[in-house]
């Protein structure tokens, strides 16, 4: 064994060797130490010599871990026998991983050496590393009759009397037996008179601590870092390799994660194997899009790789609604909001006991328009096969989803372009239908709703359901509130393509109004006031402008104008001339777009003169 010659070099010494840099570290354990669970996978047996050709005799050297003693020993030939030759040793040997170094050990162990019966000290019971020649403890030349460190345990467990902690910086660690007289001759291994071994080591557990500064290597590939438009399913695939293995490979996109954790023995000094192969699947979640991605392995201590992509992802079947029916013309809308549409095929029937027929149809500009070849146009049963630039494919029967009308109280307000007013504080009922390509209701599907309260910067929420009747009809519950944007969605079903379609709902401002007299004569001053109903949204801490207007020769003209403080109050004076009549008068508030209500009035309170 290299380096047992001349070690005197002090434990103290050895802090001056702890590496400053930070970086990943992870512990190796065996034997009784927590979590080894008896194991020892890490220290192996090492019988070693110097200058000699003929393998080392007269030791003992046992792995008994796992085992009744979970421990490992090192002696010298307990029975006697051939003597042990110069310079020979039995260790038991810890290895870190190529480009690691071993930082700290904490060791529960016993050593001891005696004197043979002549009271000759031919013995070295060591622990140390093997690079500079530095011992960490042990028994040398000239102790005692008998030189003891550790302590002895019973089966099974594990005390302070028996620890010790190192802080140390090598890559390998030797505890062991050797014989080293000064003669440069042989050592009897056990005493005469009783076969007591000369030389003693045993390891009852260990917490070896590794210090990793490299980060591993990797190579990604595989269909989701292809060119062009993937799809969620689509996988990366990645070699990675390090001298103490892989613990994990992940995903990063869309600010979603998907972990790929993989088998690790930390009872070994490379705990981890490494990757050819490895698979990683999209997290789910992410949305559709142009996204930056990261592929990243770590080693064993946690030390990343990483690779960035770019990755355009469409998940998403493109859509197809019904726009026209008639005669012998058929208009489809066919779109795809990230990848794009790729093409479209148009199949029909005239009834239900016929098959699919192809029509010759046409894609341009989200729009596929086709010719009937026979039949009423709004008669026939569709069926259209829509495929975007990702391969996500879309077919079944194109669909109707129309909103109609709003019922507040017992009145009904039509649905036009997509809006539809309710007034202040009430609630509605937003109506619609459902239906296939030939006017066939869709019964039993639900209709989701979201919305969006119409303020710059405010969220989509999710806003309620229903559920078609036997003729398609649907009813949503509009709770009072401002002005939103609706969006419904039929997500397909029943052999139905999905189908969405937008509602704005108008909600009109409102305010009170109050005058300080209604009744006036000659040339009098009259405040006028009120507040600003909001129904719990916020007013701007500037306020909102709002405008007074009086209604003259049958027109209502503005004639002054005011803000509102922070809770929506208002205030403000006019002094009229004193011209006999009756003036009624009401304030007007615009559309702002800090304030979620569309344009709205007060009700008008008359002013008479004279």
């Amino acid at each position: 064994m290299r380096g047992l010659a001349g070690m005197v070099v002090a434990c103290a010494a050895l802090l001056a060797l702890v590496p400053s840099a930070s970086a990943g570290t992870y512990n190796v354990v065996s034997c009784r130490a927590p979590g080894a669970g008896g194991v020892n996978a890490a220290w192996t047996p090492l019988l070693d010599s110097f200058n000699h050709t003929t393998q080392p005799e007269g030791f003992d050297l046992v792995y008994d871990c796992p085992g009744a003693g979970s421990q490992l020993t090192a002696r010298s030939g307990a029975r006697g026998g051939q003597d042990a030759y110069w310079s020979h040793s039995a260790q038991h040997h810890f290895a870190a991983p190529a480009g690691t170094a071993i930082t700290k050990l904490v060791i529960w162990r016993w050593g001891q050496m005696v004197k043979t019966d002549n009271s000759v000290n031919d013995w070295r019971t060591f622990g140390g590393t093997d690079d500079g020649n530095i011992p960490l403890e042990g028994c040398l030349q000239g102790a005692a009759y008998e030189c003891q460190f550790g302590a002895q345990e019973p089966p099974g467990s594990l005390t302070n009397a028996s620890r010790a902690e190192y802080a140390v910086n090598t890559s390998v660690l030797n505890w062991g037996v050797t014989c080293n007289p000064p003669e440069f001759r042989s050592c009897p291994t056990a005493r005469q008179s009783d076969g007591y071994p000369l030389a003693s080591m045993v390891i009852y557990g260990s917490i070896v601590t590794i210090n990793d500064t490299q980060a591993p290597t990797l190579k990604v590939g595989g269909p989701l870092l292809a060119t062009g438009w993937r799809r969620p399913g689509d996988l990366v695939t990645y070699d990675a390799s390090d001298s103490t293995g892989i613990r994990s490979g992940r995903l990063e996109i869309g600010g979603r994660t998907t972990r790929a954790a993989r088998p690790c023995d930390y009872r070994r000094p490379a705990p981890c194997s490494n990757v050819a192969g490895g698979r990683i699947a999209v997290p789910a979640g992410v949305p559709d899009g142009t996204l930056a991605a990261r592929i990243v392995a770590e080693d064993a201590a946690g030390n990343p790789v990483v690779a960035q992509r770019t990755i355009k992802l469409d998940g998403t079947p493109p859509a197809a609604v019904l726009k026209r029916a008639s005669g012998k013309s058929i208009v489809i809308s066919v779109t795809d909001a990230s990848s794009g549409v790729a093409g479209a095929t148009l199949e029909v029937r005239n009834k239900s006991t016929e098959g699919y027929r192809a029509l010759g149809a046409n894609v341009e500009n989200g729009r596929l328009t086709a010719r009937l070849d026979r039949g009423r146009a709004s008669r026939v049963d569709m069926r259209v096969t829509v495929r975007d630039a990702a391969g996500n494919v879309a077919q079944g029967a194109p669909t109707r989803l129309t909103t109609t009308s709003a019922k507040v109280g017992r009145r009904t307000r039509k649905v036009r372009s997509g809006r539809v007013t309710v007034p202040f504080g009430r609630t509605a009922r937003l109506r619609g239908r459902l239906m296939r390509s030939a006017s066939q209701a869709l019964a039993g599907q639900t209709i989701f709703a979201t919305a969006t309260v119409r303020r710059r910067g405010a969220a989509i929420k999710p806003a309620g359901s229903a559920v078609t009747d036997r003729r398609g009809h649907f009813s949503l519950r509009v709770p009072a509130g401002p002005s939103r944007n609706y969006r419904l969605a039929f997500n397909g079903g029943d052999g139905a393509l999905s189908a969405s379609r937008g509602v704005s709902v108008r909600v009109p401002a409102s305010s009170t109004i109050r005058a300080s007299r209604t009744r006036v004569s000659g040339r009098t001053r009259v405040r006028f006031s009120g507040r600003l109903r909001s129904r719990g949204e916020r007013i701007p801490g500037r306020g909102l402008v709002l405008v007074l207007q009086g209604r003259e020769q049958g027109r209502w003209r503005t004639f002054e104008d005011t803000r509102t403080n922070g809770s929506g109050g208002w205030h403000v004076s006019y002094t009229f001339s004193g011209r006999p009549g009756r003036y009624p008068i009401r304030v007007r508030i615009r559309r702002q777009s800090t304030f979620p209500f569309d344009l709205g009035y007060s009700r008008a309170l008359t002013v008479r003169v004279g």
